[in-house]
């Protein structure tokens, strides 16, 4: 039988699969106690960790805890601890339920801004449209130019339901990024499909930017740039990357 341990077992061999993760913009991680590679959402959040979660799956962290549970003395101190913390800091923790309770209904108002925005109907998209712009132009943030709304994509949890950069500045900008990064397309395989990339590829976002920014990387990064074909990226939609499609890319970091 191989009893060879793992080789994420080692935590400096963890901890750097785990560095190189978060530097590509990669959302997994390597669980420090069944050493699994996993999609960060397997893991829990820590707001004091490099990449935001837990060092620990779900799994194992529930299996710690029922450890936990059978053992009295474990009750015990927890017990004592709270009525300690508790007895201690009473004003403290009025005072931040009072600010956790401010800041909620804060996330919550935004939240339901962005929902009422996007529950828009088609006409409503267009007269908030025209009030919002009534010269029928909407000036680009990065090139600065003052453009027909046809120059724009859509975006419905926006006031006037399109994006801020005109189309012509998101592709050029992302192909260009992706061109110096990874070479031309035709030297590149599909990182969806694995097969050869043509000429007229485009430069698709690993992580789609309506879900919001990488790790440790900004959209347009070109950690976060890869060649696909134009089918397959609109086949695609915004739909998150795949662990499949994220091994085709990085086979050495899939290796537990």
């Amino acid at each position: 039988m191989d009893r060879r341990p793992a080789p994420l077992a080692d935590k400096g061999a963890r901890l750097a699969r785990n560095r190189r993760f978060r530097s590509l913009g990669i959302p997994y991680k390597a669980c420090s106690r069944c050493f699994a590679v996993k999609a960060l959402s397997a893991f829990n959040r820590h707001p004091r960790t490099a990449d935001g979660r837990q060092s620990l799956c779900r799994t194992c962290t529930q299996a710690v805890i029922a450890a936990r549970r059978t053992d009295p003395g474990y009750r015990a101190r927890e017990r004592e601890y709270a009525r300690e913390y508790h007895a201690a800091n009473t004003d403290k923790r009025r005072e931040y339920a009072r600010e956790y309770t401010a800041q909620g209904k804060s996330a919550a108002s935004l939240r339901k801004r962005r929902v009422r925005l996007a529950d828009r109907t088609p006409e409503q998209i267009a007269a908030d449209r025209a009030r919002l712009r009534p010269n029928g132009l909407k000036t680009c943030r990065k090139c600065r130019e003052a453009l027909p709304f046809a120059a724009f994509a859509e975006n419905r949890t926006t006031g006037d339901g399109l994006h801020t950069d005109c189309r012509s500045c998101d592709t050029s900008a992302h192909r260009r990024a992706c061109l110096a990064a990874h070479g031309a397309p035709e030297s590149t395989a599909c990182y969806l499909c694995g097969e050869r990339n043509h000429a007229d590829a485009h430069a698709d976002h690993l992580i789609p930017v309506s879900l919001g920014e990488p790790l440790s990387v900004p959209s347009d990064h070109p950690a976060n740039l890869r060649w696909t074909h134009a089918l397959c990226n609109i086949s695609r939609g915004n739909s998150l990357t795949t662990a499949d499609q994220y091994r085709r890319l990085h086979p050495e970091l899939f290796t537990c």
